[in-house]
């Protein structure tokens, strides 16, 4: 039932003490609310008969408390007054469909006739003489700054409007307080209904439980969540950065929500062809190392059956080159990546390889491996296994013919812009009559061949044993 009574919604606390006072002398019950979200707590418990509303306020602004207290309070009856400071810059603006009477704030001596006139017209029933006008705009007279400000807002309300992504604004409490059109998309709901209500609960727990702790951070940047954290709205993903405002008269928390539904969709396909991929490309990395087991395995028993020792050690090269490229492929295919290979550990388990099938009984040779940690492209990884095979092989077979103990070595070190490869080894001296890049050896012929696949360059050092230094463009 509607109560004789007024409720009058101002930040102005002179203004609030000016209304209880002439107001309860004329019989009325008098509430009183400082901002649009008072106002509507009030309103859930009383139906008074008349409602004065101040269009600049905090939070919820006066305009926007009237479309919610016609929206949510159908059934009560009371008449909306706005009283505004700014009726001579709003003149051209038309309030009738959210207001029964407009009334210009002036000084108090001369408002008091102007607010007890409307009143008894009000409830006599006198309306249509109020509609679509400023009661007392004579007695006010136009701001220019006053105008300028309400510019800027207005162009700040149009800029929030065409977003395509929500913005919300939210007390400390987490009530909404400000939704652009984009943001009452997202909840699906009008402006009406969702200002005053409170952000979290639009959200199921697990996800308030993530958007409390954004509120909570302490620094003063804008902070995300939803990217690693999905975080869902009517079946959206969404992500929500914060935004916090702090001056001297207002505190609130912005909120930019953004819908990445269909870009984490796309997201998760890419995800799923990648692993699709990389499965496909372990089961042929798994094929070939088969493959090639089986044609090591072809070898090993043909060269039983071979007596000749030249025959035999051509095998036991040809082996040692198959081996290269067997390790690689099984390296991928056990290795989580199938691209690159650790190069330290592969040349390890090279050199380790054809140390075994190329010792003559007693032969000392050791062998150094000194290979920056890291991991390389399997394009790269490729031809420098099979040029290390080579250049290892050629000097057990060669350098220590005279001698039964000596040392090799294989570096590779990152040299500003490039990689440096080398092989060495301090057994006899590379001939000084052959020049090895035209020799007939097929094997000399595939080390530079492979030296131009990965452009680089190869020299050859003779002083103290035999050492090629290969360099290559990062």
């Amino acid at each position: 039932m509607v109560e004789k009574g007024i409720l009058v919604v101002d930040n102005n606390p002179v203004f609030l003490d000016f209304m209880t006072e002439l107001l309860g002398k004329e019989g009325y019950k008098i509430k009183t609310a400082e901002d649009g979200l008072k106002a509507l707590q009030i309103l859930k418990m009383w139906n008074p008969q008349f409602i004065f509303i101040d269009l600049i306020m905090p939070q919820i602004s006066g305009e926007e408390l009237c479309r919610i207290i016609h929206s949510r309070f159908k059934s009560n009856f009371a008449k909306i007054i706005i009283v505004s400071a700014i009726a001579a810059e709003e003149a051209r603006r038309n309030f009738k469909d959210i207001a029964d009477a407009y009334l210009a704030k002036m000084p108090f001596k001369k408002m008091r006739s102007y607010i007890i006139r409307i009143l008894n017209d009000l409830e006599k029933g006198n309306i249509q003489k109020y509609k679509g006008k400023i009661i007392g705009i004579e007695e006010v007279y136009r701001r220019e700054i006053t105008k300028e400000l309400l510019v800027s807002k207005n162009h700040l309300n149009a800029l929030l409007k065409s977003m395509a992504e929500g913005f919300v604004e939210l007390t400390h409490d987490f009530k909404i307080i400000y939704a652009n059109p984009a943001a009452l998309i997202f909840f699906g709901t009008s402006e009406e209904e969702l200002l005053g209500t409170d952000f979290l609960s639009y959200f199921d727990e697990q996800y308030q439980r993530a958007i409390q702790k954004l509120f909570k951070a302490e620094d003063k940047y804008p902070e995300s969540l939803g990217e690693d954290f999905p975080v869902l709205l009517k079946g959206r993903q969404i992500l929500i950065r914060r935004v916090l405002v702090d001056n001297d008269m207002y505190q609130s928390v912005g909120i930019i929500i953004h819908d990445i539904t269909e870009r984490k969709k796309a997201e998760e396909t890419i995800k799923r062809a990648l692993k699709e991929k990389e499965i496909l490309l372990q089961e042929i990395h798994h094929r070939i190392k088969n493959n090639l087991a089986m044609i090591l395995n072809l070898i090993n028993l043909q060269g039983m059956y071979i007596k000749e020792k030249k025959v035999h050690d051509i095998l036991t090269e040809l082996e040692n080159k198959i081996h290269s490229i067997f390790l690689i492929h099984e390296k991928l295919y056990k290795g989580e990546d199938i691209v690159t290979v650790d190069f330290d550990e592969y040349i390890s388990d090279l050199v380790a390889n054809i140390t075994r099938s190329s010792t003559l009984p007693n032969m000392n040779i050791t062998t150094e491996i000194d290979i920056a940690p890291g991991l390389l492209n399997v394009n790269r990884v490729i031809p420098l296994g099979l040029i290390v095979t080579e250049l290892v092989t050629n000097a057990f077979k060669y350098a220590f013919h005279k001698k039964r103990h000596g040392k090799i070595w294989v570096t590779f070190k990152k040299k500003e812009d490039r990689y440096r490869l080398v092989v060495g080894n301090n057994g006899t001296s590379f001939p000084e009559e052959i020049n090895f890049r035209e020799a007939d050896s097929l094997g000399f012929r595939l080390v530079c061949s492979l030296t131009e696949q990965l452009n680089g360059k190869i020299e050859l050092n003779r002083e103290e044993g035999t050492e090629f230094t290969i360099d290559i463009p990062l």
